[in-house]
């Protein structure tokens, strides 16, 4: 008869599932960071579409060119509620390729697992380190802020009004605290994980 230990998987076979595990994972964030880029490009190509409506020569009256900016502006809001929900699901998922490297390193009896327990974390998190793609994935998420901000401007004095003052503040407040959800979802995934783990 097998010993509780006998039927357990070994350290290897530990190590083998895990590293198995981190690569569907990371696969996924992929995934995340695929879409994303193309979300990225679709708002620009139907953003200038409207642009094309807006000041060209087609005759439409200017209520419904300046309907037509509203459009684009409220486009450019929900692209960026979607750029943070993206963030924040790539933020969760590399929290838990954390907890899994760390597993990986125990079972393992080494280092040999490093990208989001040494490199992302420890290494990257300075800003004097911050790398290429994390300075670019800023810049864009700040590019679709100022741009609903702008536009936000633009039909406040174009159509005026308190429900407009109210509709800009409430989606305002609601971006902040997206935002500020969407940086702590890594710690928040990682902590829940390594809880859960220590737990068992």
């Amino acid at each position: 008869m097998l010993s509780d230990k006998d039927k357990g998987l070994s350290n290897k076979e530990k190590v083998e599932f895990l590293m198995k595990e981190k690569e569907i994972t990371r696969q996924e964030i992929y995934m995340y960071v695929k879409a994303n880029l193309t979300m990225m490009f679709s708002y620009i190509t139907i953003l200038g579409a409207f642009l094309g409506f807006y000041y060209g020569k087609i005759d439409i009256c200017p209520l419904y060119k300046n309907y037509i900016l509203l459009i684009a502006e409220q486009l450019g809001y929900c692209i960026l509620v979607l750029n943070l929900n993206l963030h924040s699901s790539i933020g969760s998922l590399a929290g838990y390729i954390r907890s899994i490297e760390e597993r990986i390193n125990f079972y393992a009896g080494e280092d040999i697992s490093q990208w989001e327990t040494k490199i992302v974390y420890e290494y990257y998190r300075k800003i004097k380190n911050l790398s290429g793609a994390q300075i670019s994935t800023f810049f864009i998420t700040f590019l679709l802020g100022a741009s609903f901000l702008f536009y936000a401007i633009i039909i406040q004095i174009l159509f005026g009004g308190y429900i407009y003052i109210l509709l800009h503040s409430f989606e305002f407040i609601f971006l902040l605290i997206l935002a500020k959800l969407s940086l702590s979802d890594r710690n928040k995934s990682y902590e829940f994980t390594k809880m859960n783990q220590d737990n068992e």
